[in-house]
């Protein structure tokens, strides 16, 4: 019984599935077990960088700071409105897991609007529970950089008065 992969006098091959595909399987089982291993040595980091930006994001001062800049003449002139946060914000934001009544933020994250995008450092620090930002500035696609004035703000009476 001939299937017509054979010439004559010559029997058909009777290799199996990974002798017809080892050429291509091989190459992928090294590549998923290299994706494997890079995972482990890394240690999740890159997992841990998408998490970390996800809880900036999510964290009082990053809210704060945001309410800030889209109150401030200055910004909402440069980009226009509506202002919204763009792409992974880089940074921590972290709190005394003990007691969660102290705290330090120090982020970065990309700001834009219709009229362009900007770049902006947040500073804050938790007392007693309550945030308070004590640095905001950003810093212009041209290069201008401008600081909003976060001490003097009714909307933070509840944090506490905090300077370096």
């Amino acid at each position: 019984m001939d299937n017509g992969n054979s010439t004559p006098g010559e029997s058909p091959c009777k290799c199996g599935w990974m002798g017809r595909n080892w050429k291509w399987f091989v190459p992928v089982l090294l590549l998923i077990c290299g994706a494997l291993f890079v995972s482990f040595v890394t240690k999740g980091e890159l997992v841990k960088a998408w998490l970390d930006a996800r809880n900036i994001k999510t964290s009082p001062p990053f809210q704060m700071a945001m309410e800030q800049l889209r109150a401030d003449a200055e910004v909402v002139k440069q980009l226009g409105e509506p202002l919204e946060q763009e792409g992974a914000a880089s940074g921590e934001v972290s709190t005394d897991n003990a007691k969660s009544a102290s705290g330090n933020a120090n982020f970065y994250f990309d700001l834009k609007g219709p009229k362009g995008t900007a770049t902006v450092h947040c500073q804050g620090k938790m007392i007693d529970g309550k945030w308070g930002i004590s640095i905001l500035a950003v810093t212009f696609a041209d290069g201008s950089r401008h600081s909003i004035d976060v001490a003097g703000d009714d909307s933070l009476e509840e944090a506490p008065a905090w300077s370096p």
